[in-house]
């Protein structure tokens, strides 16, 4: 057996650079989820603390009780909408940031596994003679891995669509 005199060295820098790669890119997507996520919550604190300034002047220029239980209640319906938008808001960005790193997650497992496909592929041809059943059990085991990676992805990726 001939191998070159450090054959994993190419493919570990490889590996370990798409890796770090990867890892930048969740971590901005993360990173920008959480300022969107902060600037959605200050925006909706300076609208409430707006609307909470304006019905306390509306209440306190009220003449009877009745007068300030109608504009307390005028406000209900609005405030349940406010409420129910900023839910959709908050699910939104965070189906948006789950979308972008499982997309991320799915590349790398695929070229994780095209790469690791290969390996074998090539250990296998430069296998010794005999090692033949070896080399198929390897081989029928990493396709198993990449089925069942795929699987898992493909599974998230179905669960944030139908979501």
């Amino acid at each position: 057996m001939n191998f070159p005199a450090n054959p994993l060295s190419a493919a570990t820098k490889d590996q370990t650079n798409a890796s770090l790669h990867a890892a930048s890119n969740i971590f901005e997507y993360v990173a920008d989820s959480i300022v969107q996520l902060i600037q959605l919550n200050l925006s909706t604190s300076k609208a409430s603390l707006h609307d909470s300034t304006s019905l306390m002047r509306q209440i306190l220029d009220s003449q009877d009780p009745k007068k300030a239980y109608e504009v307390i209640q005028a406000e209900f319906q609005p405030t349940v909408a406010k409420a129910a938008s900023y839910g959709r808001h908050v699910v939104k960005l965070v189906i948006e940031a789950e979308t972008r790193v499982t997309e991320v997650i799915h590349s790398r497992v695929t070229e994780t596994s095209a790469q690791f496909h290969m390996l074998t592929s090539d250990l296998t041809k430069a296998a010794p003679a005999g090692t033949e059943r070896f080399a198929k059990v390897v081989n029928a085991s990493v396709s198993t891995w990449q089925k069942a990676l795929e699987s898992i992805v493909q599974s998230q990726a179905s669960q944030l669509r139908n979501y």
